[in-house]
Parts: C-alpha cells; structure tokens; sequence
C-alpha cells in the first residue's frame, strides 16, 4: 500500500471513529409522569458508564429498543440515576441523538461540574435534575439558553459558589431546590415567590468562594507593600492558598482563575522589577558609603587624607559626585513608587 493511501485510511479511520473516546449508551424507553412536564417518553440509562473527562464524554451512539411507533424523535427525557456510573462530566452529543429533550435527569453521577455550552443546546428544557452530586459552582449565564427551565435541582451537590446572575433571565421556574449544599440549603416548592427568595439567599451566601475569595482578597491588598524582606512569607500564601484552589473544581470558575492568573502575573513583573532596583539603590548606597568611609576630613579647609596616611583634597568634584548619587537614589526610590502606584492603578 503506497504512503498516500496509508494516510488517506488513517485519516478516514479517525473521521469514522469520532472522537475517540466516544461511549455508547444503552437506554430502556418508557413513558413516565414527572413534575413540570408531565408525561414525558424518556431513556433510562442501562448500561455502566465511566466519563471521567470531557474528552470521554461524547455518546457515540444509542441502542434499546422503542415502544411501538415511536423513534429517537419522540424522547423528551434522559434519566440516569444508577450510583455505580461514573458520569464525572455531563453526557455531550445527546443533543443529536435526542433533539426534543424538556427533560435531563442525572442523579447519584458524581458530576464536578455543569457549564453553559453543556446546556446551551437544549433550548426546550424545562427539567434538570442533578441531585446528590460533586457540584462546587455554578457560573454566571449557565442557562442562558435554557427559557423554558421550571424546574431545577442542585440538592445534595457541593455547591460553594453560585454566580449572581444565574437564575436571572428564568421567568418561569417554580422549582429551585438547592438543599444539602456548602454554602446554601434551602428549597423553593411550586412556588414563584419562594424561589426568588431563594435566590436572594444565593446571592447573599454563596458569592464567596468558601473564604477563598477573602483570603485571595488579603493577598490582592498585601501586593502594594511587598518588599525583598517580605516577598517569601507571601509566596508562601499564595502557595498555600494555589494548593486549595486547585485541589478544588472550583479552579475552572473563571472569574476566580482570572484573579489568581493576574496575582501571579502582577507578581512577577512588578515585584522582581521593584527587587531588582531596590538591589540596584542598595549597590549605590554601598558604593557611597564605601568611598566616605575613605574620607575624613582633617580641617576646615578641605584638607584630608585616606586610611593610608595619602594626603587628598576634598573638592567640589567630590562633592558633587556623591550630590548626584544621592540623588540617583532617590530617583531610584520615587521611581518604584510609580511603578507600584500604576500596576495598582491597573
């Protein structure tokens, strides 16, 4: 087989495999009553899965037989509520199998996460259950695409941080169930007052990182008066404070990743450039004080003589020479003072 082939049949091969770590799921269909939607003919998850990465989250393909009459056109739910999957990341591709879901059960899945482009295709939603999971946030615009939600459960998750705005552009949700979480625990049922209740108290709790955002703050503060002395004790905490962001799946909420990539950043440029000329006013001190110890005057009338008995006079040249290091160093001093004031002003 001559090279161009090979490469035309591995290329063709990869196409025809999708994505690689695409799975296969194996539904049992079924007609069932759930709250908001109804009678709703759904696939219940059959077969053990293991999604442990967005990239093997992809379903390749569906298999289980129909009830009379009715195709993949006619499912409007997806349940998955068996303990022994492993769905770490949401199911992607289900969109195309599915195209009418109003319904998305995941239940006991261990999902860590739930983001806007998991949900932005199903624009007819109205169902999302995600009870008793590893939830830790839900960013702002996570259903951005999803009008029609009335009801949604985040109970038993993980959750510490809830954006702002998440459930703002939600008209119709009746259905907020956020029990058994970090930093919330509560419940709006069939009830539009109660839900923006709940929703206050999201805002109100759950907007701070779990103490991260404070203690990430301190730091943030303590930049401005960072010095050579100083410098290890706060690598320290930010060290410190790194290991428990990333330890957490709290490290993909980006406004929080911003905040630690900028910290970093703003580190490196401006405090070693701040350490650097610091060193550079130190070197000229020395120098300065290096050639005074050289010096002693003997009398008023600018005679002197070295530690070697030499005899010198001192002259305005000398005294001019030591005027401008002095100077140097405060230019020096002023100049780290601007440096520092425009990365804060920044």
């Amino acid at each position: 087989m001559a090279v161009k082939e090979v490469f035309i049949f591995v290329a063709c091969f990869a196409m025809l495999s999708g994505f690689g770590d695409s799975v296969d799921i194996q539904c049992k269909y079924g007609t069932d009553s759930w709250i908001a939607v109804g009678d709703v003919y759904q696939c219940r998850l059959q077969n053990t899965l293991n999604i442990k990465s967005r990239e093997s989250a992809v379903i390749n393909s569906v298999n289980g037989s129909h009830s009379s009459g009715k195709s993949n056109a006619d499912v409007t739910g997806f349940w998955s509520s068996d303990s022994s999957y492993v769905i770490e990341y949401f199911p992607r591709n289900l969109d195309n199998i599915f195209i009418n879901l109003k319904m998305i059960v995941i239940v006991f899945g261990r999902l860590k996460e739930i983001q806007q482009s998991d949900l932005k295709p199903f624009t007819k939603l109205v169902l999302l259950s995600l009870y008793q999971n590893d939830i830790e946030f839900l960013e702002d615009g996570l259903f951005a695409y999803n009008p029609e939600l009335e009801f949604v459960s985040f109970r038993y998750n993980k959750i510490i941080h809830i954006g702002s705005q998440v459930f703002d552009n939600l008209n119709k949700l009746t259905w907020l169930l956020l029990y058994g979480n970090t930093c919330i625990d509560m419940d709006a049922v069939n009830n539009q007052i109660a839900v923006k209740e709940v929703i206050s108290q999201a805002k109100s709790k759950c907007l701070s990182y779990s103490g991260i955002d404070k203690e990430l703050q301190k730091l943030e503060n303590s930049l401005l008066y960072v010095n050579s002395e100083s410098l290890p004790i706060f690598d320290q905490n930010l060290q410190k404070l790194q290991s428990r962001f990333q330890n957490s799946t709290i490290s993909q909420y980006l406004p929080l990743k911003e905040r630690f990539q900028a910290i970093t950043s703003w580190k490196s440029k401006t405090i070693w450039t701040v350490k650097d000329e610091m060193s550079s006013i130190e070197t000229a001190l020395a120098s300065c004080k290096s050639e005074l110890n050289q010096i002693k005057i003997i009398n008023t009338t600018g005679k002197e003589a070295n530690n070697t008995n030499d005899e010198k006079t001192f002259t305005g040249q000398d005294v001019s020479k030591y005027i401008i290091i002095v100077i140097s160093s405060i230019l020096g001093l002023f100049n780290i003072v601007l440096i520092i004031y425009n990365q804060f002003a920044m």
